[in-house]
């Protein structure tokens, strides 16, 4: 049960397969489910006789970003299998690891259990981290920057508060006056070093379409439910 109950918590969120069974019917099942479940993977382990659905796949074609979506050789296929088989399969891969590892039987090509290198400066061992800052952009260890977005984002927060009271109705700055503020303050940082945290994924970079908006909004002093497009014809301003 200890197993079952393992990789049924190491699952991610991915969609069901044929089957329509979600890892989430999983994650909530009572107790005596979980029982039920244990046997029938039991039987199948001893009978060796696997559900028909467990050998099919629903293939979803996605298409890749910035392709034309008319051409079929610009979609990529995703292969949706059930999430009972690969409950199961996590399972067996788990007690195969802890039997052939130790013994040394899997090639080195196959872990993915990697030691980092020790690399020493004047006798004295440099620490491996796994972010860095250069020039005030953020690296990680797998060049993602979705840390650094998050940075950014908070950074910008910051200032919109300064542009929120230069624009006060009553004794603010005019409206010129505030985007040049704008443009000084938070666009700066967002085109600063985009060209290389750009290749971040677009749901990612998304989150930074708000803090323009909202500038954008402070320094013309419209509603919140302006569309964008409005405001960077109104502001000169293109998107991001």
């Amino acid at each position: 049960m200890a197993e079952l109950q393992s990789s049924v918590n190491k699952s991610n969120e991915s969609a069901a397969g044929p089957d329509g069974v979600y890892y989430q019917f999983l994650r909530h099942l009572s107790e005596s489910c979980l029982h039920t479940l244990l046997k029938i993977f039991n039987n199948i382990w001893t009978t060796g006789d696997i559900p028909p659905s467990w050998r099919e796949a629903s293939v979803v074609p996605i298409p890749k970003p910035g392709k034309d979506p008319s051409d079929p050789s610009n979609y990529r296929p995703i292969a949706l299998t059930s999430c009972l088989c690969k409950t199961l399969e996590r399972m067996v891969n788990d007690r195969l690891v802890h039997v052939l590892e130790p013994r040394n039987l899997l090639s080195n090509v196959q872990q993915r259990i990697y030691t980092e290198p020790v690399l020493h400066l004047d006798g004295q061992p440099i620490p491996v981290k796994g972010e860095a800052k250069f020039l005030g952009v953020a690296f990680d260890s797998k060049v993602n920057f979705s840390s650094h977005v998050k940075y950014l984002k908070k950074k910008c927060l910051k200032a919109l508060n300064l542009l929120r009271v230069m624009g006060h109705t009553d004794w603010g700055a005019d409206r010129a006056t505030l985007l040049k503020l704008y443009r000084t303050l938070v666009r700066s940082k967002l085109d600063y070093g985009s060209v290389i945290y750009g290749s971040e994924k677009k749901r990612v970079l998304r989150a930074l379409d708000p803090i323009h908006h909202q500038g954008l909004c402070i320094a013309l002093g419209a509603f919140r439910t302006t569309p964008m497009k409005s405001l960077y014809a109104k502001a000169g301003e293109p998107s991001l």
